[in-house]
């Protein structure tokens, strides 16, 4: 069994165990990236997914996929800039892959864009405090 059926698998059986929305907020951007060896290396969006599964839900991951692979593994939760976002297009989802490089390219121009947003004084900034 590869890597994303068993973690398919995972996820079914962690759904099961706590609410939609908590589900929603620290699984559904997750994947299983690395099976070998005793370590299960688990893909999360950012830091902040990475610190609350390891706290919080360590044990209850550790447990389902053990059950799954018959091995006792340990568990390495890592933030991961190559991602798979699953997005809604025309009412069916659609996998986006958001790469490192994305967001290296982008970054400038995100700033750029929430500066404008923001609507505010180009004049008061860090440098001229």
């Amino acid at each position: 069994m590869n890597p994303n059926d068993i973690w398919r698998l995972a996820l079914e059986r962690i759904q099961v165990n706590i609410t939609a929305q908590t589900f929603g907020t620290w699984f559904a951007q997750t994947r299983l990236s690395e099976l070998a060896n005793g370590v299960a290396k688990i893909s999360c969006k950012n830091t902040f997914i990475v610190q609350t599964l390891e706290g919080r839900y360590y044990n209850l991951v550790q447990n389902i996929l053990q059950d799954i692979t018959q091995e006792k593994l340990n568990l390495v939760f890592m933030s991961m800039p190559d991602m798979v976002v699953t997005t809604r297009h025309n009412q069916q989802e659609q996998p986006i892959l958001i790469t490192e490089q994305d967001t290296n390219t982008n970054i400038a121009e995100q700033i750029e864009q929430a500066r404008l947003r923001g609507n505010l004084n180009p004049k008061y900034t860090f440098a001229n405090y």
